[in-house]
This record gives C-alpha cells, structure tokens and sequence, in this order.
C-alpha cells in the first residue's frame, strides 16, 4: 500500500475563484461569495472530538498501537486498519481519520488531483440542485464557524460533490449526498475527500452506488428490506410507490425555480 502523507493542518484545500453559488435576486451584499480558505485571515481549527478528563485504559492502549502503526504504515495490511476502524472506541479521533481512511481504501497521493474549473461546474446540469442541498448545510458545521469560513466550506463542498458527478457522468445526485460528502471534506479536507467521495460513490462495493442510478429502483429494492420491521399500518408500499411516479413524471430540474421561490420566501 502507498504511503501517504496528509496535511496535519485544516487548510487541505484547492484555489476556488469565484461564487458556486446560484444566481438568484437576492442582494449583492446577501449572495454567498466564494473565499478560498487560505484567504481567510484567521481560519479557526474545526475539531469534532469530544475532551474527558478520564479517558479508558482500552482507549489509552489502542491510541498507543494506532499511533505506532502510522509510523510505518507501509507495514500495516488492510484488515489491521479494520479492526481500529471496528473495535471499541473506533479511530478514536480527527486526527487519527484523517490519516487512516485514505489507508482504508488505498487512496493514494496521484488520485488527489486538480479541480475542474468554475465554468465546467457552473454549466453541469445539477449544479442548481447541489448547490441549493449545500446552502441547507448550515446545521452540519461546528457551531459557532465563521460566516467567511462557512460560505469558504460551502463553495468546497460544491465543488467536491460536482467533482465526483463529473468523473461518473452516469452517476445522478441525490438529495442527502452532501451530508455524506460535508462529513469527509470536513474530517479529512478536499484533497484527500474526492478520491474518498469516489469510493464510496463508485464501484461494485460502493455504499452509495445504489442511491445514484438513474431510476429509483435500486433503492426501492433495499427499502423493500425495511418492510418486516415497519409497523403493519403503514402504507409504505403506497408510499414507495407514489415516490417512484412522481419521480418519474417530474424532472427534478424543473421544479428548481419553485423550490427557489419557496426558499426565498423562506
């Protein structure tokens, strides 16, 4: 396996110029403008690990053998990292997953590449879409971010997630993808993200292959598993059902202008 050696600090980033945001009439001084995040003067650090002031023996343990094998990690297989990932306590910490997850699925420094150009994002068809699920991101960021922070964030994630739909055009976005994808640019940075978001996005074995196809069929095959644990008066075929017509009959991009409106109003 390569070895790979990842940003400690935040600023895992691309040069992004310009506004992914969608145009719209709200005022100048309202609109999202794009800020690459090293023109941020004072980035705060993002940290997601809770502190305790009494941390379990197993934990303190493992912590010790996590951190020896990332000191060679050219020697460490594939099945030890599962079992970190696995075990009790799990990785333990940003810092430690930021290191790790690439290991887990062999992603390796060549996969990190350039970002396409504002233009190409701007034109692709569910550029509307991704962008107004991002702008709904709000509740996934450390409280208390920095706005300037949060629209830098924001503008990455929108890139991440078009990324990915650009490399497999077959692929179709779907409306919680973000959550996914905000969760890895914010653990691990954009650099190390996109091959990441691939990976669980395309393959055999990708988790969120199924979610992306063109129709809802894949889906509704795997929600069919969730039948024997419902409650018997709920009308989830029906449901399942309707989802699929309306799907079907309704291309998402014309209803972008109303859920606009909406949000506007909003």
């Amino acid at each position: 396996m390569d070895s790979i050696t990842l940003d400690t600090e935040y600023e895992d980033k691309w040069t992004i110029n310009g506004d992914c945001s969608p145009i719209s009439d709200t005022k100048s001084d309202e609109i999202n403008h794009a800020k690459n995040i090293d023109d941020i003067a004072t980035p705060s650090e993002l940290n997601f690990d809770q502190d305790f002031e009494f941390e379990d023996p197993e934990i303190t343990e493992k912590r010790k053998d996590i951190e020896k094998c990332l000191d060679n990690p050219d020697a460490v297989n594939d099945e030890r990292w599962q079992y970190f990932a696995k075990s009790k306590g799990g990785l333990i910490c940003d810092e430690y997953r930021k290191q790790i997850w690439p290991l887990l699925v062999g992603v390796t420094r060549e996969e990190m590449t350039d970002p396409p150009s504002l233009d190409e994002l701007s034109t692709h068809p569910e550029y509307n879409q991704v962008v107004l699920d991002v702008n709904r991101s709000l509740k996934r960021f450390p409280p208390g971010i920095p706005y300037e922070q949060r629209v830098a964030l924001q503008d990455q994630l929108t890139v991440l997630i078009l990324r990915v739909i650009m490399k497999y055009p077959h692929l179709k976005y779907y409306q919680g993808y973000h959550d996914v994808a905000i969760t890895l640019l914010l653990v691990c940075g954009d650099r190390a993200s996109f091959p990441l978001l691939c990976r669980l996005s395309y393959g055999e074995k990708a988790p969120l292959a199924p979610f992306m196809q063109t129709t809802m069929q894949p889906t509704q095959h795997l929600l069919n598993y969730m039948l024997p644990v419902l409650p018997d008066d709920l009308p989830f075929e029906d449901i399942l059902v309707i989802a699929s017509k309306l799907y079907d009959d309704n291309d998402p991009k014309d209803l972008e202008a109303e859920v606009a409106a909406l949000e506007r109003r909003e």
